[in-house]
Order: structure tokens, then C-alpha cells, then sequence
């Protein structure tokens, strides 16, 4: 069942949301606000899925990584950085105000530029249970799946270029992977 939706707003985590019609709200990730968008909303959990984007948001931006609609690790990479920062900014401002009404916030210092900038990130080992072995970021969503970064802009192009060595020595290896199902497997977590 697919309807159109405004998205009016993101929840904690940095997905977008849309009420119904019925006006049961919805969660769809990698929408931003003021996107009129189409979604598939078959889901029980109350997520939708984008199945085209019938209006962009004044805010919306082309994301320069080809896995930013399945990585967990850059939420708002299709929203402009000056939207981005004063979105931030809001959700800051609302924090501190509810605890600490007279508080005086700075401002966001931007980044420049908003890319590779992390200098410690955190890897994931998987397997299957057809014992295919994933080394990267997991999906977006809570899942419990990793798939295989090819390249991360937020941190610097040697992290990217180590995890294809880092795999090609994996194929080789005598160690498993963990394996979320059956918690089995030595490799588990590369931090770099």
C-alpha cells in the first residue's frame, strides 16, 4: 500500500516522519523535512519506505556516498550542510532549554569541509549462515546486517583502502566471523 506524504519533521534518530491520514505516524528514513514523498507503508512496525520522492524539500541535496540509503553512519547526508547545522542546532537548543532554561548556547562551529573528518571508527565482522564474510558498517534500521563499505567520507581515504586489505586477507583466514544468530565466530569488531 503506497500513499503520499508530507514529511513534517525527524524523530531521535534522524529519520523522517509523516502522519497518515488515520493519523498514525510513520517513520521513513532518509527523507527530509519538507519532502513530499511517496512511501510504501506496509510495514506493522510503523516504518514507510521511499518509493519516489514526488516533491524534494527545499533542504534535500544529492548524497555523495552510494551508501547512504542503507549505512546507519550518515543519517542526513541527503539534507544540505547549512540545513543540517541549524537542525542541530534546534534539536541542541531543545535539549539544554528543558533542563536549563537560562543556558546561552553557542553556535555549531562547521566543519570545512563536512567530510572526512573522523579519526576513529568502528568496523564490523559478519557472516551468514551461507558463511560469506562482510567486514563494514551495519544497515540502517536496527538491522542486525553489515554489507561490505567500499568508501566512508567521514573518515580519512586510508580507512577505506585498509578494509579491502583487511577483506582480502579475511577470504584467506581460518577465523570466523561472529554470527549474530548463533553468537559464534572470533572476529567480531575492527576499530580503527
Amino acid at each position: 500500500m503506497t500513499k503520499t506524504v508530507l514529511i513534517e519533521g525527524f524523530t531521535e534518530k534522524g529519520a523522517g516522519y509523516a502522519r497518515l491520514n488515520s493519523g498514525k505516524k510513520i517513520t521513513i528514513p532518509n527523507s527530509v523535512v519538507g519532502d513530499i514523498v511517496e512511501v510504501d507503508c506496509r510495514s506493522k512496525n510503523r516504518k514507510g519506505r521511499i518509493v519516489a520522492i514526488t516533491t524534494p524539500s527545499s533542504m534535500r541535496t544529492e548524497t555523495i556516498c552510494e551508501h547512504a540509503t542503507i549505512c546507519g553512519g550518515c543519517s542526513w547526508q541527503q539534507m544540505d550542510y547549512t540545513s543540517l547545522l541549524a537542525t542541530k542546532q534546534s534539536i541542541i537548543e531543545k535539549q539544554f532549554k528543558s533542563s536549563f532554561p537560562t543556558a546561552s548556547l553557542a553556535a555549531i562551529i562547521p566543519c570545512t569541509p563536512p567530510w572526512l573528518y573522523r579519526n576513529k571508527m568502528e568496523f564490523s565482522f559478519a557472516e551468514n549462515a551461507k558463511k560469506t564474510q562482510y567486514l563494514g558498517l551495519v544497515m540502517t534500521g536496527g538491522s542486525h546486517f553489515v554489507f561490505n563499505v567500499k568508501k566512508c567520507y567521514l573518515a580519512p581515504p586510508w580507512f577505506s583502502e585498509l578494509l579491502t586489505q583487511i577483506r582480502q586477507w579475511l577470504s584467506h583466514s581460518p577465523y570466523d566471523c561472529y554470527h549474530i544468530r548463533t553468537g559464534t565466530g572470533l572476529l567480531r569488531t575492527l576499530t580503527l
